[in-house]
């Protein structure tokens, strides 16, 4: 398989063109389809998985719940530890 960068460019900046000369109403037509299909697949991914958001909530990367305490402190380099102040 080769890859030709200009025609790949070319090609996705034809359907670019042809996607934005669509009226605005086929536009929400497409987003309710992408939507059912994106809610299809994450139901699907739930049953291959063997549970549901229900029964399994989200943990944190950390491996800790929500109600676990957090370290205070540390990792702000800007001078702010424990201080409550927000940076913006």
């Amino acid at each position: 398989m080769t890859f030709e960068l200009r025609e790949i460019l070319q090609s996705k900046r034809a359907l670019r063109q042809r996607l934005a000369a669509l009226p605005l109403g086929d536009k929400f037509r497409m987003l309710d389809v992408l939507r059912e299909r994106s809610l299809a697949l994450g139901a699907n991914r739930r049953s291959v998985a063997g549970h549901s958001d229900d029964l399994n909530p989200r943990v944190p990367p950390d491996g800790r719940g929500s109600d676990s305490p957090r370290p205070t402190g540390g990792g702000n380099s800007a001078g702010h530890e424990g201080t409550g102040e927000r940076l913006k």
